[in-house]
Order: C-alpha cells, then structure tokens, then sequence
C-alpha cells in the first residue's frame, strides 16, 4: 500500500493547493468586482448630496458590464452638473421664478392672460449723476442700487423681468400668481424707497452722489407669456396696463414723489393710506385714471399727517366741483408743508389757468398729459 499512500498524498497535496489557488482566484475577482462597485456607491451618495463626482479611474479601465455601469453612470453626472449649471445660469440671466417655469414646461411661443400687477423703477437723473463718476464708478453704483430693489423685489416673491438700463421691470403674478400680489407690489415699493433713502446715506459716507428712485405701479389683466422667436424668446407681459404702469413711473417726476400707483391697484389694497395726486390721462389713451401715492399702512401715519392728508383732499374735491375759491384757499393753507408745496403749486396753476378761461361742461377734473 506504499504507493497508493504516497498517491494519497500528492492527491490531498493538489486538492489542497487547487482550493488555495480557487480561494485567491475568488478573491481577486472579488475585489475586481467590488472596488468599482463601492467607487459607484459612493459616487452615488455624493451626487444624492448634490456633488457631482465621477466615478473612479479603476472602474472606468473594465471593459466588462461593470465599466459600462462605470461609464454610464459619469455621463448621467456630467449630464446633471451640466443641467444644474445652466439652471444657475439661467436664473441669473431670468428670474429664478422664470427659470423653473421654464424648465417644468414645454418652452414654446404664446402667452395667457393673467392679473397683474407690473413695477417700474428708473434713477432720476442717472445720467447728470454719472457725468461726476467714471466708468467703473459707474456701473459700481448702478449695481448696489440694483441689488437693493432686486433683493425687496424677491423678498415680496415678485419677479425681475428685465432691467432696462438703469431701472427695472417687476412682475407680481406672473409666472405664479397669488390673491394679494398687489399688496405685496406696494409693500415692496415701500420698502425700495426706504432702501434708496439708506442707500443714500452710505453713498454720501463715501462723497458718491445720491440717487433718486421713482416707481410707477399698475394692476391689470395683460398677455403673460414667451415673445420673440423659435430659437430666442423671453419671458414676459403685454398690454396696456404694462404701458400705463411706465407711464406712471414717469409721472413721479411730474410730482416729486417717489411713487405713483393706478386706481386698480389702490382699490385692490385698502388697507394702506393713500394720497390722490390727480386725475391723468395719459397719451394714447382716451380714459382718464386716478392715481394716487402710497404713504404707509394703516396705523403708521401719525394723526397730523392723517388730518393734513383730509385737508388736502377736501382741496381736491372743491377743485372738481370748480369751487375755485375754496380749493386755493384751502392749497396755500398746506403749500408750506415740503411735502405738499409741489401738488400744491399744480393745483393752484389749474385753478389760475380756469379761472381765466373755466372748463367746458364735460370737464371730468382730469388733466391730460402730452407726454411720455
């Protein structure tokens, strides 16, 4: 039995070293498996973090199902760090609000009719106050200024549509509308005035010179959607309501005031004071308006204020009835007040100007504004 011991032997011997060679064969082919398999898990984790990595250049040698995976899987991560880059991108270039009403629906041309109630703002005077800065002081200037009324703007949830040199367009209703989006215009260009009026304190600081806000608001039912072509189109409204609001931001220069808003928008907040500058028709439109001034909410305007305000608007009142007499006298009792001279002296001008040739019977108390 000699021989078939040794045979014995060299048998377990082989069987022996046919397990250890399969062992470390399982192994390896383990490991070949499993570090591309943990490189893709991990990679997997930070992407659900928002990192968009890669996964390793191990995984990506295979030429197996595993490297395909490997491959696959860095494409779809270029792919999502490409579409969160343009995301940014264009919500840099549109409103961030634009932006993911585009990308949720099929971008094509056409629009909706929606309420609206569209913000206009412009420097006064911006370029008399840049012929004393330069170039780089300039537009250093022009972008705080911008970046003051964008953050309010954001703040009330409206939208930036576009700026328009030194001054911006403002959209609260559109993409998203909400029941109070007039309100929140007014608050927002409260606080903007606020805002400018800071703004003008730290530009002093630093011997800037100061800007000057005006702000024309309309609400009204307008074209909300994308204009321009196939291949480049941009989100925004149309219709007469957008015009009177621009018209309305011009006519704060007409009254010194900052702000100026439409009869819709007035009658669509009233839990805010307000100040009625005039009865306007303004050119291209037949339908004269009422437009009126802001002050503050209710319970933020002083009873001084509040009683100068009626004595103001029983002013205002006489002058439409063509009570002459009584509408000056009671003007030169508040034209003192710096706040009041400039309203005051234009009224007082009206009621010269008729009593030297009255209005005809149609008269409606309007004043009709030739220009733009």
């Amino acid at each position: 039995l000699r021989p078939y011991d040794g045979l014995q032997v060299v048998l377990l011997f082989l069987a022996a070293l046919g397990l250890f060679v399969s062992l470390l064969g399982s192994i390896r082919i383990a490991r070949r498996i499993s570090r591309p398999v943990r490189a893709l898990a991990d990679a997997a984790r930070k992407v659900a973090g928002g990192e968009y990595a890669t996964v390793s250049a191990e995984a990506m040698r295979q030429k197996d199902e595993i490297g395909e995976l490997a491959t696959a899987f860095d494409n779809m991560s270029r792919g999502l760090a490409e579409r969160d880059r343009m995301r940014d991108l264009l919500g840099k270039v549109a409103s961030p609000a634009v932006a993911e009403q585009l990308l949720k629906q099929k971008i094509e041309l056409g629009g909706e009719e929606r309420l609206v109630t569209v913000m206009f703002t412009d420097i006064r005077n911006f370029t008399e106050l840049c012929e004393t800065l330069s170039p780089h002081q300039s537009l250093g200037l022009l972008n705080r200024y911008l970046a003051r009324i964008s953050g309010v703007i954001e703040k009330y949830e409206g939208v930036v549509d576009k700026y328009t040199g030194d001054g911006v367009m403002a959209l609260f209703g559109a993409p998203i509308g909400r029941s109070d989006d007039p309100e929140r215009a007014i608050l927002a260009a409260l606080e903007i005035d606020r805002q400018i009026v800071s703004l003008g304190r730290d530009l002093a600081a630093e011997k800037l010179p100061n800007p000057q806000v005006g702000i024309g608001i309309n609400t009204s039912r307008v074209i909300a959607g994308n204009i321009g072509t196939a291949s480049r189109l941009n989100y925004t409204v149309l219709g007469d309501g957008v015009n009177l609001a621009a018209r309305l931001e011009s006519l704060t220069k007409r009254y010194h005031v900052p702000l100026v808003v439409g009869q819709e928008t007035r009658e669509r907040v009233p839990n805010v004071i307000y100040r009625e500058l005039d009865k306007v028709r303004v050119k291209g439109k037949k339908q004269a308006v009422r437009i009126f001034q802001p002050l503050g909410r209710e319970g933020e305007i002083d009873a001084a204020a509040l009683s100068l305000l009626s004595d103001y608007h029983a002013a205002i009142m006489a002058y439409r009835n063509r009570e002459w007499a009584i509408a000056s006298t009671a003007l030169v009792s508040i034209r003192d007040v710096p706040t009041y001279q400039r309203i005051c002296e234009l009224y007082l001008g009206y009621i010269r100007q008729f009593e030297n040739a009255p209005p005809d019977e149609g008269w409606d108390g309007s004043f009709t504004l030739y220009e733009k």
